[in-house]
């Protein structure tokens, strides 16, 4: 099953779905923790973004796909107090994209 239909089953897609009660209990269980986790992000990302503010040098990682504000400020705070040479290998890409 997708990642996609997991995120939108309910738990009686879950009950319906799975007929031992282990199962079940292990969906529910489940979904209950996305949902409290979406939310709880959701809720961490707006008090950050109110905070955050994009220096005009990172705003060029915003058109590669998958990046979006939160984690331009992440690389952003990472290169200030690291440096850009000592920025984890994965974000190498992302950082070419700044020249």
């Amino acid at each position: 099953m997708p990642s996609n239909e997991i995120k939108n089953l309910t738990e009686e897609d879950v009950e319906a779905r799975f007929k031992e009660e282990h199962l079940v209990i292990a969906g529910r269980a489940n979904i209950a923790t996305m949902r409290f986790l979406k939310e709880r992000i959701t809720v961490i990302e707006k008090a950050v973004l109110k905070k955050a503010k994009l220096r005009e040098d990172y705003i060029k990682l915003l058109t590669v796909p998958g990046i979006g504000k939160i984690l331009v400020n992440c690389f952003a705070h990472a290169v200030s107090h690291n440096g850009l040479d000592k920025v984890h290998r994965c974000c190498l890409p992302w950082a070419l994209r700044l020249k």
